[in-house]
């Protein structure tokens, strides 16, 4: 989500890119019956120590995946990628219980974040944002309301999320420990913080609340979760 480099998490949907890694024709995941998400995608798998993980996009050039749950505890893990059967030499990562990042439009780490009002407009300046050469309506927050903003890397939840699974709506899977937030420096109190209901495990969701005092666009925003913040560059856009 933050677009660095460093430690995965569990859960965490991350990119890797390479050569010849996967098909042609990029592919994306679908979801199957029950809210699964299988862990075979074109041809393509990604291992964690013979664990698979779940690919969510794949071509020759990158994987997207969501390391699995089960990597959890572990200070390290060795990643493989195979496709068509063939695998490709193993790398050892790092893993942290926690590697926040928040998603961003531009998908680069920086700039507005992925961030829903409480009305469900996207968040972002008032005269809107062009992305891919089409211009999408966006609005900025009210002081005093909550947004929902998007991200990946907060480590196993409570309930435990499921590896290769959809969230469900019934339940809230929360993130344990202590997550806090701030815009503009100015704490922005959290209400909710843990696996976003109907989306594929390991995107996050945290609502936290507008801090009266701060207004104008690209105000930076930043999200602790026991003790890891989220690197600089997303921002948000607050009236």
């Amino acid at each position: 989500g933050s677009g660095a480099f460093g430690a995965i998490a569990p859960g965490e949907l991350i990119t890797i890119k390479g050569t010849n890694i996967g098909p042609a024709t990029a592919t994306s995941f679908s979801v199957g019956p029950g809210g699964t998400v299988s862990s075979t995608l074109a041809g393509v798998q990604v291992l964690f120590d013979g664990i698979p993980g779940t690919p969510t996009y794949v071509s020759a050039a990158q994987i997207n995946v969501i390391v699995p749950y089960e990597i959890a505890g572990r200070s390290t893990t060795i990643l493989i990628v195979s496709y068509q059967s063939q695998q490709s030499a193993g790398i050892s990562q790092l893993v942290a219980g926690q590697a926040p990042g928040i998603y961003t439009f531009s998908a680069t780490g920086a700039g507005q974040a992925s961030v829903l009002n409480q009305n469900g407009t996207f968040n972002g300046p008032s005269s809107g944002l062009v992305i891919g050469g089409q211009t999408v309506t966006t609005t900025p927050a009210p002081q005093g309301t909550v947004i929902a903003v998007f991200m990946t890397g907060g480590g196993q939840t409570n309930p435990a999320s499921t590896t290769g699974t959809v969230t469900p709506t019934a339940t809230l899977y929360k993130i344990p420990g202590t997550v806090t937030a701030t815009i503009n420096g100015v704490n922005a109190p959290v209400q909710f913080a843990g696996a976003a209901p109907g989306l594929v495990t390991g995107v996050i969701q945290v609502n936290i609340l507008v801090p009266t005092g701060v207004t104008g666009s690209g105000l930076p925003l930043a999200i602790n979760i026991n003790g890891s913040t989220t690197a600089a560059g997303p921002t948000v856009a607050v009236q």
